[in-house]
């Protein structure tokens, strides 16, 4: 980043070294046996570099220089920790105000997804340095101008000591309040300078249409998360009005009333993209009902990469939780799906009973539209929007005492088969309810036999043993994948071979999994061990088939962590391949008896592995319990 660094080199103040921690900060301190971990080393200092002035809502650059002033090299790890937020997330920040006030840390307990880790040692040698950057924006909210004290840390990978705890950095920045025209500039700076409209998404090799209509960009989104403070809320507010998608987006990270009823009012905005994203600014601001300080709706990333979660208690009344259940019921019969998946997720998390008619008409309609989906296509494997989040909704709706009506179409019975699935709800007295599942199974469309798989009892009876079995021939992914946790479930037996004849033969990832998983819980060995051997030699299942075949037959004190890859050609797939059968012809007996076999010598485990043909990596590599790494490599 060379314009940032010129703009620091001229225009920040370097703060003198800190030589001893003045705050307790949480550093992400390593253990004894991970990646190449040391004490804090002798000589090391730490500085902190910020702007002297900057205005609120602007991005705050700032660098944290870790020096060696010793005489001696040492090393530091710093990788491994931006968890898809594109920002270190072990570096940690405090900040207090002029009356030693320590503002909320929003990263604290606030990571995105993916777990991190050390990677990367590099070493520092005598009078070197090296400058970590992160956006001090993103870790604190300055509630008001003023003068700030900053601590900043990282752990480097340094194990702790309490008598000689990791040295801090400690700047002052001083931050000033936009006036109202400066605030409207900054927006519309914002806004006019966001970048072009993505036409596909690049995945694995194949090109698809952007998640939104009208994705925004991360540099955009990154601007306006700052925009945190109540003064850029009429500027927002405006440029939301005129159908900016994006500034609906800075919104939502303003933490007070005023800007939640702003997102409640642009529900009822002509521009579905602007009701799209006031919909989902609001699913981060409904607060659950079994735990009111946590979200009602979880993203899927696992965390808030732009950090507003630990504000939003603020933003939140009671009476607001009516009005949006009201309007989320109303958009579910948008035309948009992204506005109707939306509307959905708010439904689930606080919608009334009066919301049931409604999930029901759009899930039908949603199911009407997407009535037969080839088993070549994405959608066979998951369900097309806004399907996923209306079943969540009738989920939510029967949580609160709703009960779906008589089964009627195909949407009521998807509803009925979820209530029978249901174990906190009561079942019908009689076993015609228990007959109606296993008709639907043989002769619905795919939805309803997938969801009547689902609904079936356990334990299973046989005349239900008859038709999981059929089921696990079925040609619809997802009607595959139910039938493979019925078994699962069961753990019976005679559903062994079926499910190992799945793995060996079926190339859809999930089926595989599914596949594998409820073969092992029914009591399968030699025959799931020979059925995954084969599957070697698919590129796309290469890495799975591995990591199931060394956890499943060896005895590795495996820890948490594991990695693979699958950029091996046709023969050495073919040659893995031939390893594994091998062994596992040669080991029969001791497998078939349940028993797991010791590690082999490097040179057989490199062949099991794939260790020999690729420098430097293998088909998978494990972290074990003491931190010391598995990837067998031939001499």
């Amino acid at each position: 980043m060379p314009v940032m660094r010129f703009w620091l080199r001229f225009l920040l103040l370097l703060i003198p070294v800190v030589a001893s921690a003045v705050e307790d900060l949480p550093l992400d301190y390593p253990r004894e046996g991970d990646w190449e971990t040391s004490p804090v080393p002798e000589g090391v200092e730490i500085s902190l570099i910020l702007p002297k002035k900057v205005m609120i809502g602007e991005q705050m650059p700032a660098q944290l220089v870790i020096r060696n002033q010793g005489k001696t090299a040492f090393k530091i790890t710093t990788g491994g920790d931006y968890r898809g937020t594109g920002f270190p997330q072990r570096m940690k920040v405090r900040v207090r105000d002029a009356q030693g006030i320590a503002l909320p840390e929003l990263t604290r307990a606030n990571y995105g997804m993916m777990g991190g880790g050390l990677m990367g040692p590099q070493t520092l040698e005598p009078g070197v340095s090296h400058s970590i950057e992160f956006p001090l924006d993103r870790y604190v909210s300055f509630p008001k101008e003023g003068k700030y004290t900053v601590t900043a840390g990282h752990d480097l990978g340094w194990l702790r000591n309490d008598k000689k705890p990791h040295p801090l950095g400690v700047a002052t920045l001083e931050v000033t309040l936009p006036t109202a025209e400066q605030a409207e500039a900054l927006v519309q700076s914002i806004i006019a300078g966001k970048q072009a409209t993505p036409t596909h998404v690049a995945f694995q090799g194949k090109s698809y249409p952007p998640m939104r209509d009208e994705p925004m960009d991360y540099v955009t989104q990154a601007k306006l998360c700052v925009l945190r403070h109540p003064v850029y809320l009429p500027a927002l507010t405006k440029a939301a009005q005129s159908g900016s998608a994006e500034a609906v987006s800075g919104i939502g990270r303003i933490a007070s009333t005023a800007a939640t009823e702003s997102l409640i009012a642009l529900l009822n905005d002509g521009n579905f993209q602007v009701q799209s994203e006031a919909l989902t600014q609001l699913q981060r601001r409904v607060p659950s009902k079994e735990d009111p300080s946590q979200p009602a709706v979880h993203f899927m990333w696992g965390g808030d990469v732009f950090q507003i979660g630990p504000l939003l208690p603020a933003a939140w009344r009671p009476e607001f939780e009516a009005q949006i259940a009201a309007e989320a019921a109303r958009l579910l019969s948008h035309d948009n799906p992204n506005v109707v998946s939306a509307a959905a997720c708010l439904v689930q998390a606080c919608g009334t009973e009066q919301a049931g008619q409604a999930v029901l008409d759009a899930l039908q309609k949603s199911l009407d539209t997407h009535r037969t989906i080839p088993r070549e296509d994405t959608a066979a494997l998951y369900p097309p929007l806004p399907e996923p989040a209306l079943i969540g909704a009738l989920d939510g709706l029967r949580k609160r005492g709703w009960r779906s009506p008589d089964p009627g179409r195909t949407a009521l019975m998807v509803a009925k088969f979820r209530e029978y699935a249901d174990k906190t709800v009561p079942k019908p007295s009689g076993n015609d309810w228990k007959d109606s599942m296993l008709t639907w199974v043989e002769n619905g469309p795919p939805t309803l036999r997938e969801h009547a798989l689902k609904a079936i009892p356990q334990p299973l009876s046989d005349a239900a043993v008859k038709v999981v079995l059929a089921a696990l021939a079925d040609e619809n992914p997802r009607v595959l994948i139910a039938a493979c946790e019925v078994a699962h479930a069961s753990k019976r037996k005679e559903f062994i071979r079926p499910l190992c004849q799945i793995v060996e033969v079926d190339r859809v990832q999930n089926v595989h999994r599914a596949a594998i998983e409820a073969a092992r819980e029914c009591g399968a060995r030699m025959e799931l061990w020979r059925a995954v051997a084969q599957t070697i030699v698919v590129k796309e299942l290469l890495v799975e088939s591995a990591q199931e075949l060394v956890k499943g037959t060896l005895d590795l004190p495996l820890g948490s962590g594991s990695g693979g890859n699958s950029n091996f050609t046709t023969d050495q797939r073919f040659a893995i391949r031939a390893a594994w059968i091998e062994f596992l012809s040669r080991n029969e007996a001791k497998l078939a008896a349940g028993k797991k076999l010791p590690v082999p010598d490097n040179t057989t485990s490199a062949k099991l592995t794939g260790g020999g043909f690729v420098e430097g990596t293998s088909v998978v590599d494990f972290t074990l319990k003491d931190g010391s790494c598995w990837q067998p490599k031939a001499k």
